[in-house]
């Protein structure tokens, strides 16, 4: 899709913004033949973004991005759309979303269209379903990580519960219910194709790939067990619980192994060393409600994939060589050489142990549709962490207000000390419809 008409469209949805005010000052009503099944559904909403990001002229990844071009600062308009519909007729249902996204800054203008999901289901039976399409798995009980989604897009743990990509899959799911202490069984199959201009992203291309979920509500305990074997990713088994304590308290946990997982990383002498090893992730976590609605969230996530503290200050220092040389004789040879290494030193939680704490309160001392929250993940390892206070207001019909601020704290060579920003301000509106 032309950048120009993408940019063109969000600027005149923005633009009717203001209408939303208006509605939102009309009486509340209450009309129960709202409330009737209708064939098709929809829905979605508006936003605008807008962020200041204080860069850290320090970190090794403000180097790699920004060498040719330093700054102390970027100012970014992220404007973006987001439609679903259902579509109901018998025994089928079609579900689709797609969202257009834009990220404006001094540096460029990126503009993206998204088919976040769309499949046909057919239910034949209250025990039987299949799905063909794209669609977005949610396999295992983690809020901010999920070592068990196989057949899943990672989560951002900034905004864990934002929509994310499917995969292009078919799937089948049987169901059987009873009075026992197994109260539930479910077996979920599914196919994953990967090949030129499908699933692309997933893994090597040109092979079909199977992954299934046996799911079991044993004594008010959920229990998943998971699998995935294929050529385009490494075979992997997984264990997925959860189970309320009690009625404010609940706890959850997810394992998954990896036999044999290739690897590449920066050895001592510098040099690039390619293998295969066996790999654990593992998270433990726990959401506990008080009486005066905070809502407390928890996570410690281990990760045998990950890297060491040792080997990020590895690549820290490729990357110090590397400007070194640009600026004493213009070569970029080495940079790029790290910049085709950042892929598994920069993205997201690369390191090895994290806890991530979230903290909710809706509401307090009864201050109406405001709420507070703080959030932290910090690397263990390296003692660096994010810091994210931010407050919500939802005081208008159908919008939402968010501002937040996230620091990141960290010496050099820890995880977060070497990130291409010290700190972000946001704020984010949205209007749903």
């Amino acid at each position: 899709m032309p950048t120009g008409w993408c940019r063109g469209a969000l600027l005149v949805l923005l633009l009717a913004y203001p209408a939303g005010f208006a509605a939102a000052a009309e009486d509340f009503t209450f009309d129960a033949a709202a409330f009737a099944p209708k064939p098709l559904s929809w829905g979605g909403y508006l936003e605008t973004k807008g962020e200041y990001l204080d860069l850290n002229r320090d970190g090794a990844f403000y180097t790699l991005r920004h060498y040719r071009q330093p700054r102390a600062a970027l100012y970014r308009l992220s404007p973006a759309l987001q439609v679903e519909g259902t579509y109901r007729q018998g025994i089928a249902v079609l579900r689709g979303k797609a969202r257009l996204t834009g990220a404006w800054d001094q540096l460029e203008q990126q503009d993206r269209v998204e088919l976040l999901a769309g499949q046909l289901s057919l239910t034949p039976s209250p025990r039987l379903s299949l799905d063909l399409g794209k669609k977005v798995y949610r396999w295992g009980t983690g809020y901010a990580f999920n070592p068990v989604g196989f057949v899943e897009r990672p989560k951002d743990p900034d905004n864990p519960e934002d929509s994310r990509e499917g995969y292009l899959t078919a799937g089948l799911e049987l169901t059987t219910s009873g009075a026992g202490r197994l109260r539930t069984a479910s077996l979920s199959l599914v196919t994953l194709p990967v090949a030129q201009g499908i699933n692309e992203d997933f893994g090597a291309a040109d092979h079909y790939n199977l992954a299934a979920k046996l799911y079991l509500l044993y004594r008010d305990t959920d229990i998943s067990l998971l699998g995935f074997t294929g050529d385009s990713r490494s075979t992997r088994f997984g264990v997925a619980m959860a189970r309320n304590l009690w009625p404010h308290l609940a706890i959850h946990g997810e394992l998954a192994h990896i036999p044999s997982q290739s690897y590449r990383m920066l050895a001592v002498d510098g040099s690039t060393v390619t293998g295969t090893a066996a790999s654990t992730s593992y998270l433990l976590g726990l959401r506990y409600l008080t009486a005066q609605q905070l809502t407390i969230i928890t996570e410690f996530y281990h990760n045998d994939g990950g890297y060491r503290p040792d080997e990020g200050r590895r690549f820290q220092r490729l990357v110090a060589t590397g400007h070194r040389q640009y600026q004493d004789t213009g070569t970029t040879a080495t940079l790029e050489r790290a910049a085709a290494l950042a892929s598994r030193y920069g993205r997201p939680q690369g390191g090895r142990d994290y806890l991530y704490t979230r903290l909710s309160w809706k509401e307090p001392a009864d201050t109406l549709y405001f709420t507070p929250a703080f959030t932290v993940i910090a690397n263990l390892d390296d003692h660096s962490a994010s810091l994210s206070p931010e407050l919500t207001y939802t005081g208008f019909a159908d919008w939402e207000a968010r501002l937040r601020f996230t620091l990141l704290t960290g010496g050099g060579g820890s995880e977060y000390g070497e990130k291409a920003n010290r700190h972000r301000l946001e704020l984010r509106l949205r209007r749903f419809f």
